[in-house]
């Protein structure tokens, strides 16, 4: 298809998302050149959600692992998928928190225990 038929994406994904979800719900504003009678978006070659309405996608329940991520969309016309727009990467990675630290712990040594506490940082 011709660049006038490239799909054009004028906002941005919207990923919700909870802590550790293993699902998220993506919203994609658009604006296409021509009308349309579908609109399909891909996440990394798959294609996991379609609408037949212009202007706006709404996809829950999207399995969304960690890591980098390329989305793309088509428009169907006259029955016919278009080229896939240019891609959209997002990395999508656990919020940083406090590292794992030992508060304290118990060791026996010849049967005898011995409490041991961090030694604060100069």
């Amino acid at each position: 298809m011709k660049l006038k038929n490239a799909l054009m994406v004028v906002a941005m994904l919207l990923l919700t998302a909870t802590a550790q979800a293993a699902t998220k719900s993506i919203e994609v504003e658009f604006e296409y050149s021509e009308p349309a009678q579908a609109f399909n978006l891909y996440m990394n070659g798959s294609k996991i959600c379609n609408v037949t309405t212009p202007n706006v996608m709404n996809c829950a329940d999207i399995e969304m692992p960690y890591g980098v991520h390329q989305f793309t969309m088509t428009a169907v016309v006259n029955g016919l998928e278009t080229q896939h727009s240019p891609p959209y990467i997002w990395s999508y990675a656990p919020e940083p928190g406090d590292p794992p630290v030992f508060i304290n712990f118990n060791i026996s040594v010849d049967g005898k225990s011995i409490k041991l506490a961090p030694t604060p940082a100069n």
